[in-house]
């Protein structure tokens, strides 16, 4: 009895911790500061195995044309400097909107396509302020696939 719940017990902690290792830090890359600059930290991480996100597509304000943002699960940023971003897809987003069907119509100002997807990931990065601890970040995916349905959500004011 003892050896079964011992087999039961580690074979639990080995999925826990697989589940929790799907994003692998690859790189880190320090940044010295200079009286104008402060130092910065770079963390680089990669996946081996697909990732579900929920994604989002329309018009941002701060960079002035739409963009495809992803946003990553609780479980996979679990024990990475990731945090609760939502990262910009730094590469071809054009390729990446074909794939998701996003209609091309042209939303209202304070509208997204939203949705879950299925993303083979290529890297995902975040630059931290070693100071204040403020970060932003990119991702380039070499594959997504729709989850679900699009919805259009729109910002109440």
């Amino acid at each position: 009895m003892m050896k079964k719940l011992y087999i039961l017990v580690v074979g639990l902690l080995v999925a826990m911790n697989s589940s929790a290792t799907s994003l692998k830090l690859v790189e880190t890359e320090h940044e010295k500061g200079d009286r104008d600059n402060p130092p910065l930290t770079t963390y680089s991480y990669q996946s081996a195995v697909p990732l579900t996100v929920e994604y989002s597509y329309g018009y941002d304000s701060d960079h002035d044309e739409n963009n495809l943002g992803i946003l990553f699960s609780e479980q996979d940023i679990r024990q990475t400097y990731l945090g609760h971003t939502r990262f910009l897809v730094s590469d071809d987003s054009k390729r990446l909107q074909k794939s998701l069907r996003l209609p091309n119509k042209a939303l209202k100002h304070g509208c997204f396509y939203n949705g879950k997807a299925e993303i083979q990931l290529d890297e995902v990065y975040v630059v931290r302020n070693d100071i204040t601890t403020s970060s932003y970040g990119g991702i380039f995916i070499k594959n997504i696939k729709p989850l679900n349905a699009i919805k259009v959500k729109c910002n109440e004011y």
